[in-house]
């Protein structure tokens, strides 16, 4: 890498068509008056700096005396290079075919301000991670779990019909099967099919962490024998876009968006901290971390009993505290181990043979049009929590979990190694945002989305192969 100004003779050339130029520039990287190395520590720079941070940051530690608009040019110029080579280099897919662990594909996304209004940036991840240690329950925040082999992102402002399209392509460039319509070979299951065959062939679980997968005889993405890992933080169109990309994918919401969801409620229900709430939050928490759905429905059934017991409470002068310490040392708190130990009154009840499908037709009317609408879905529980009726805050937790119910097996993935939070993206969605949302940032739609893409290459496993590869 050369830093300081350079001084160079050559010939410069014009063609008769009008092109002018240095036809050497190419062949000697100087097709931009910054070296490639010099542009590397810039677009590094600017992956989380400000472009005027970025100039500094160059002439501290390398003596370099550049102008922040040049900085931003020739950053902005990169990262649409970045955009191009992400989507069309082959190194990308034969890393992909070689890296150790289990296909993993994550997605979300956050706001950006643009000369036209604040917009939704939606960015997926690619990623294959190998399996970790086993590891029990309660030892979910210590477990350390193996980095990915391979990731790649991608990032897009764009409808969700539009994304899910550009994230197919991705997956074809990565030589992924991928399992929406438009792509689907013959004989394979069309996405609102594929969709349909998941809902009604994955039974929910009825014993602790049971979850009965569905056969398939083809083959998984990223030429792997298992299905794909997709995690995420509830939103409707996440499910979506994971049903119409894959073949039954192996789903799973975010253990800590779960967990939140908990808390809001004991915090709404019992009062902010008293210790009514931690015990229940706890409670709650350990039920769906050990049984999940099925948990989840032994504590709501246990949140109905203490609401009953604290009613009574006034007539027979005692108090919601000493109602609950009975019930925490009677046997209603007992984590169920079968379907039968689950109390009948709990409003959406499941047997061996309960689908997701059967559970929303089983279900009330008013719950079933929350379970059908996925868009709503955060919007309605937090209508519900913020309720005066306990018995709604109840009822609002209930309908949350129950669209969710196939996709709470924590205490198997614990066991097999595998990730039962979307950390990674939400992680990779905070850096790339909190760069495009510095302060005063407004940004021009392009310029914006080949941003994204640089900080994108930035947070991959593929930085370092970028700058390797000839111009």
């Amino acid at each position: 890498m050369v830093c300081g100004k350079v001084s160079l003779t050559r010939r410069h050339d014009r063609c008769v068509c009008g092109w002018s130029g240095y036809l050497a520039d190419d062949y000697l990287g100087l097709d931009s008056p910054l070296s490639p190395g010099v542009r590397r520590l810039a677009c590094l720079s600017a992956n989380g700096s400000s472009f005027a941070v970025s100039a500094r940051h160059l002439e501290e530690y390398c003596g370099l005396d550049i102008s922040v608009d040049m900085v931003r040019r020739h950053c902005e110029k990169e990262a649409k290079a970045m955009g191009i080579w992400l989507d069309t280099q082959e190194v990308i897919a034969e890393v992909f075919a070689e890296a150790e662990g289990e296909p993993e594909f994550q997605t979300d996304a956050g706001k950006v301000n643009t000369t036209k209004g604040w917009k939704d940036l939606k960015v997926a991840s690619f990623a294959r991670r190998p399996l970790g240690p086993s590891a029990r329950p309660e030892e979910w925040k210590t477990r350390e779990l193996p980095k990915p082999t391979a990731k790649v992102l991608m990032a897009a402002i764009a409808p969700i019909e539009e994304f899910i399209a550009l994230v197919e392509k991705q997956l074809d460039h990565l030589a992924i099967t991928a399992a929406s319509a438009g792509s689907a070979s013959a004989g394979s299951a069309s996405a609102g099919s594929a969709s349909a065959a998941s809902a009604s062939n994955t039974e929910i679980p009825t014993a602790i962490s049971a979850v009965v997968e569905p056969e398939f005889d083809g083959e998984w993405a990223w030429g792997s024998a298992e299905p794909v890992n997709c995690l995420g933080d509830g939103a409707g169109w996440i499910w979506r876009a994971s049903q119409e990309l894959f073949e039954q994918p192996r789903e799973t919401l975010d253990f800590f968006h779960g967990a939140e969801a908990i808390g809001k409620y004991a915090r709404r229900q019992h009062g902010d901290g008293t210790e009514t709430k931690k015990a229940r939050y706890e409670r709650g928490v350990t039920l769906l971390l050990t049984a999940g759905y099925v948990g989840i429905r032994q504590f709501l059934t246990e949140e109905r009993q203490l609401l009953d017991a604290t009613r009574k409470a006034s007539a027979n002068d005692l108090s919601a505290t000493t109602m609950l310490v009975t019930m925490l040392l009677s046997s209603a708190l007992t984590v169920p181990t079968s379907p039968e130990e689950t109390d009948a009154t709990v409003s959406t009840t499941a047997s061996p043979n309960t689908t997701a499908a059967s559970l929303s037709e089983a279900t009330a009317p008013s719950v079933r049009s929350e379970l059908d609408d996925d868009d709503l879905e955060g919007i309605a529980l937090e209508k519900a929590l913020k309720s005066k009726s306990p018995q709604q805050r109840i009822d609002g937790l209930s309908r949350y979990f129950a669209k969710h119910a196939t996709r709470l097996n924590y205490a198997d993935r614990l066991r097999d190694g595998r990730a039962i939070g979307s950390g990674m993206i939400e992680g990779n969605i905070k850096t790339i945002t909190l760069r495009l949302k510095a302060r005063g940032a407004r940004w021009l739609l392009p310029n914006v989305v080949a941003m994204s893409r640089l900080c994108c290459l930035c947070n991959s496993t593929f930085w370092a192969d970028y700058w390797s590869c000839p111009a």
